[in-house]
């Protein structure tokens, strides 16, 4: 019988506008069983991304800033949809709407072992 890693639940978008940002997370996040549908650096391609792949993921790590836009018209959508969205930015909870800052989130510098221990208050097994 094959191991089960604990994120093995996980089906993730990764929204992140700094590529080894992002390719830093899939591989640390892979390590520990979540499958990566996705890695999107710009808002527009997120969103469509978002509307065609609906019910193909169940969590979202989105950054708040992607090359100067905000990011909270996608993360309506993705959360209209049920996706777990866990924030990645460099602004600290004061910096967001309101609305927002209850959401889990990660601050940059990111600490990998934070974000997969969020992860895996969600989908751990």
């Amino acid at each position: 019988m094959a191991e089960t890693l604990p994120l093995s639940a996980c089906k993730l978008l990764i929204v992140e506008d700094e590529y080894v940002i992002a390719e830093t997370l899939a591989e640390a996040l892979r390590e520990v069983g979540a499958e990566i549908i996705g890695m999107i650096g710009w808002l527009d391609e997120a969103t469509r991304f978002v509307d065609t792949h609906a019910g193909q993921f169940n969590c979202a790590v989105v950054d708040i800033n992607l090359h100067g836009t905000l990011s909270y018209p996608l993360i309506d959508a993705l959360t209209a949809q049920g996706v777990h969205v866990v924030l990645l930015t460099g602004f600290g909870v004061e910096a967001l709407e309101a609305c927002y800052r209850e959401f889990p989130r990660c601050e940059k510098p990111f600490n990998q072992a934070r974000l997969i221990s969020m992860l895996l208050s969600k989908f751990g097994r």
